[in-house]
């Protein structure tokens, strides 16, 4: 975000639950086609490419069971590889040009999806470490960020505010100052 850029104080809330955890992670193990799925997609457009080098994206999605972002990867990996050449987007369609004397090989696309799946991880882990630690937030975020000056405000995060709330004298209860009236009368 943007706020605090301008000099004046901000407010940020963090809404956060340990079982977010379990949905992202399955976000980050699913977010990219198994190579099954690239191996069909392969099939798909070279039995096309005998009749057209234009698909539509759809088409390919109904036959693959593959979204729109796991399509894209998969047509990226097939292109990584040399399996196919895309030749542009026009009117709704694909242009994709299948080398069918190609051997697939994709152990080195899937080993950039299991980098960027490492890297993502890594990620969550980051933003876990943050929601979860009792240390200095504003702290925590100007290390991430290689800022190496010390929070200047007492109460920069929740959990500064924590500490001197608990620091702080308890609020006199009505009880508390009737029984100190009634000791100040005798």
């Amino acid at each position: 975000g943007r706020a605090g850029r301008d000099g004046e104080p901000a407010r940020i809330t963090l809404l956060y639950s340990p079982e977010d955890r379990a949905l992202q992670e399955w976000f980050i193990e699913n977010d990219a086609p198994e190579p099954s799925q690239v191996h069909q997609l392969f099939q798909i457009l070279v039995h096309n490419a005998r009749r057209s080098n234009w698909i539509a994206p759809t088409l390919l999605q109904r036959e693959t069971g593959l979204n729109d972002s796991k399509l894209q990867l998969a047509l990226h990996q097939l292109e990584l590889c040399g399996a196919v050449r895309r030749l542009g987007d026009s009117r709704g369609l694909i242009g994709i040009e299948a080398n069918t004397t190609t051997e697939l090989d994709l152990t080195e696309s899937q080993a950039d999806t299991e980098r960027r799946r490492a890297h993502r991880r890594h990620l969550l882990a980051r933003i876990i470490e943050y929601a979860e630690t009792n240390a200095c937030r504003r702290q925590f975020i100007l290390d991430y960020f290689g800022d190496r000056d010390l929070p200047t405000a007492p109460d920069c995060c929740d959990n500064h505010a924590a500490a001197i709330f608990k620091a702080a004298r308890p609020v006199e209860t009505e009880d508390r100052v009737g029984a100190v009236v009634d000791e100040l009368e005798v």
